[in-house]
């Protein structure tokens, strides 16, 4: 097992590299917050792209999306309702376009929606917290993903549920 790992790794390094290498990388991403302090609502949002422009040659079949997004927006509404402190209550989604893994997938869209709350402690200058989040998914993959185990086609990613309760104390 020792030989198969240390090969394997040598050669995705390898790999790595000649793409890397031969590759241009660029960044572009916005984002932006708006606020009603009166009423306390709010709403956060943001954009982001990647993009990989690269004169690698892949194998017959291994397609490179060069471009991976995302996409999110958080409504809420934060508001002093006892004297604990400012509740905050959220809901939010958010989309990504990951582009493509070469010889894995062609390309793929998940899904991520959360709502929680969370109740600040002024006096103990601590926050509690509950989360539920969801993401979720799909992924498209064509004959030469095949050889590496991959459906052919779009095949949809099994939802993924959570519940994240916790605190955390500002010292």
């Amino acid at each position: 097992m020792a030989s198969w790992t240390t090969n394997r790794r040598t050669w995705l390094e390898r790999g790595l590299a000649l793409v890397l290498a031969a590759a241009s990388v660029s960044w572009e991403a916005a984002a932006a917050t708006i606020k009603h302090e009166p009423t306390g609502l709010f709403v956060f949002g943001g954009w982001g792209r990647q993009v990989v422009d690269t004169d690698h040659v892949f194998p017959a079949g291994a397609i490179l999306e060069p471009d991976r997004a995302t996409w999110f927006v958080r409504p809420g509404v934060e508001k002093k309702w006892c004297d604990l402190g400012p509740t905050e209550i959220f809901a939010s989604y958010r989309h990504d376009d990951p582009g493509s893994n070469p010889g894995k997938t062609v390309s793929a869209s998940i899904n991520f929606w959360q709502a929680g709350l969370v109740q600040r402690l002024e006096k103990a200058d601590m926050n509690l917290y509950a989360i539920y989040q969801f993401a979720g998914g799909s992924f498209i993959g064509n004959a030469a993903t095949a050889a590496s185990g991959a459906p052919v086609g779009k095949t949809s990613i099994d939802g993924f549920q959570e519940l994240i309760t916790g605190a955390k104390i500002n010292f």
